[in-house]
């Protein structure tokens, strides 16, 4: 088991890269997006078989321990079984070949609650590596800063790729995991994992992962960002609509990981109006509200995946055109339909990304995309 990455064509103005990920059943390129929980339980609240892991070929399963897991971890026999059963469980319902980061994350209320070097805490370290040594994946990902040196020698001499995730919002995090980890070894450490902030809320932190950017290449390293929101917040009112997994690709981001939230967010709805659905919008690399009288040709070509199911393509096709019933939304079935209907077609822009990768035409490909190209020329450019 391992993974080896590989730099080849590089854009100077951005500083993306395309890399080769080969892992143990296959490879992948960069920039790519992966498919998470999200997905897979959208394509089961609607029913329809696609397969959601082929074209992208890549899968992140985030595994939260919380106050309550940690008392498990320190009091319950079989907690290990438990929590290696639930991973194992999701993994097989990924499609066979695709790349598997299993990420373990300590939620913030359980960081909180234990001290670095408590004996506590390196019993919970202590367990997320003994998930790491149990469970069939292609590399974990773990919080920088709950591993020292001990840990580090463990994991160095079970050869297993962990990607060490870093609090972007901590500036001096970054700056120390950029000077160290060019000199570990890709084979143990092939990815430095950030997590996802606007560029405005980290903007140190951006400046040294992009000065650092072609440097982690070349040392057979990328750049894996985790936890991005599916919409950016922010004032700027026209570009409310972006996603932030391509807005992050854009940046700095060779892999890109959408967050899993443990909580339901609340019901959108604009000003205790009608529930309304969005869908992605390749033309922006955007995920807008769509307005009721859309235009069902505004998505030509963008109904295949449902169109072997006619139950299925009636709620595409409603959803489309913003006029979605009170019997679709029962089931929450509108934001499944726009879940998979951007991970299906991101999955095809990704493509084109590359492709202009190889042709040196990544800059061409951007300005296609004007309201995005716009927010991150803005953003570059400090503004």
């Amino acid at each position: 088991m391992g993974v080896a990455v590989a730099p080849h064509e590089r854009d100077d103005s951005s500083g993306i890269s395309r890399l080769t990920v080969k892992y143990s059943s296959g490879a992948v390129e960069t920039p790519f997006r992966f498919v998470n929980r999200h997905d897979l339980q959208a394509k089961s609240n609607i029913g329809v078989n696609v397969g959601v892991t082929v074209g992208n070929r890549a899968f992140v399963y985030e595994h939260h321990v919380n106050p309550k897991g940690i008392d498990s971890i320190l009091h319950t026999n079989d907690y290990l079984a438990t929590a290696t059963g639930k991973i194992e469980s999701t993994l097989n319902r990924v499609d066979d070949g695709s790349l598997t980061v299993v990420y373990l994350k300590l939620t913030q209320d359980a960081k909180q609650g234990l001290k670095r070097d408590s004996t506590h805490a390196k019993e919970v370290v202590a367990f997320l590596l003994n998930i790491v040594g149990e469970v069939e994946a292609d590399a974990f990902a773990l919080q920088y800063d709950v591993l020292g040196p001990e840990e580090w020698a463990y994991i160095r001499r079970q050869s297993r790729p962990i990607v060490p995730v870093v609090d972007i919002g901590d500036s001096r995090m970054v700056d120390d995991a950029l000077a160290w980890i060019p000199g570990e070894s890709s084979s143990i450490v092939p990815f430095l994992g950030v997590t996802y902030a606007s560029y405005r809320s980290a903007y140190l932190s951006y400046k040294s992962i992009l000065a650092s950017r072609q440097a982690l290449h070349e040392s057979g390293k990328g750049v894996m960002v985790l936890q991005a929101l599916r919409t950016v917040p922010t004032s700027a009112e026209a570009f409310r609509d972006l996603s932030a997994p391509h807005y992050a690709s854009f940046l700095i981001a060779d892999a890109v990981g959408e967050r899993y939230s443990l909580r339901i967010p609340p019901k959108e709805r604009p000003k205790g109006g009608p529930r309304i659905a969005r869908l992605f919008r390749r033309s922006e690399l955007a995920l807008p509200a769509v307005a009721p009288g859309t235009p069902l040709s505004e998505y030509a070509g963008e109904d295949a995946p449902f169109s072997g199911d006619p139950k299925v393509y009636e709620l595409f096709k409603r959803t489309a055109q913003g006029l979605n019933t009170p019997e679709d939304w029962k089931d929450n079935r509108p934001p499944s339909l726009s879940r998979l209907h951007e991970t299906i077609n991101s999955a095809s822009e990704y493509e084109l990304m590359r492709e202009a990768l190889v042709k040196s035409e990544l800059g061409a490909y951007m300005r296609q995309k004007r309201r995005l190209s716009e927010l991150i020329g803005r953003e570059r450019e400090g503004r």
